[in-house]
């Protein structure tokens, strides 16, 4: 069985431009938001996987996930739009460990965040340097 996006991409190649030009920009829309959830999905995989393998030890669960994943759980515990230095602090207290120690750990997490969040659909930039839940806008 094909993928919901394979689907729609099969749908917008076979769609007349010229004819149905809606169609094309609204299969667009969701084709983008049916691969972040695609995206999301796979990386739910990619924990569940890590918590078979490590037979069920916390440490595993946490090196599974991504700092998108990290931040994700920030944002939605707080329920406001925070500072990605800010979310950096809240994921260190939660736990996160780097897998090798960089020579300046916080500067390094925060920009890592940065990154993360703003090469994450899940995330959107409300203001220099705020993010908050693309799901709550």
């Amino acid at each position: 069985m094909k993928k919901l996006s394979e689907r729609l991409r099969d749908l917008i190649r076979g769609t007349d431009v010229e004819r149905n030009p809606l169609l094309v920009a609204d299969g667009a829309r969701l084709l983008a938001e049916v691969q972040s959830w695609e995206a999301t999905g796979e990386a739910l995989e990619k924990r569940v996987a890590g918590l078979e393998r490590s037979g069920g030890t916390r440490d595993a669960v946490v090196l599974a996930k991504s700092l998108g994943d990290w931040a994700y759980e920030v944002l939605l515990e707080e329920g406001k739009s925070m500072r990605y230095r800010e979310i950096a602090v809240a994921i260190k207290t939660r736990g996160f460990r780097h897998a090798r120690e960089p020579k300046n750990p916080e500067k390094q997490l925060a920009d890592s965040v940065w990154t993360a969040m703003y090469e994450d659909s899940r995330f959107t930039k409300v203001g220099r340097g705020v993010f908050d839940l693309t799901e709550r806008l």
